[in-house]
């Protein structure tokens, strides 16, 4: 899945607050989203997100003090180095 307007979105750098529940985002969404370096709350939960959850992907959001997974398919949170 992909976000219509997408480079738009990315010029939002002062955005803390977003809200992406109840979509069909896989986990290509994390990838993208890591240029919102000043999000506090992100909400990601009811999407196709499957597998493990590999920790480091919070790394670009070091503001981030709220993340909504729920109803999702992630079977483990891991931490690679």
């Amino acid at each position: 899945s992909s976000i219509a307007g997408d480079e738009e979105l990315l010029k939002l750098n002062n955005l803390e607050y977003l809200d992406l529940s109840f979509n069909h985002f896989d986990n290509g969404v994390l990838s993208f989203l890591k240029g919102l370096s000043s999000l506090k709350t992100l909400d990601i939960s009811y999407n196709q997100l499957k597998g493990p959850f590999d920790l480091k992907e919070l790394k670009a959001w070091s503001k981030l003090e709220k993340l909504s997974l729920g109803g999702n398919e992630i079977d483990e949170f891991t931490s690679s180095t």
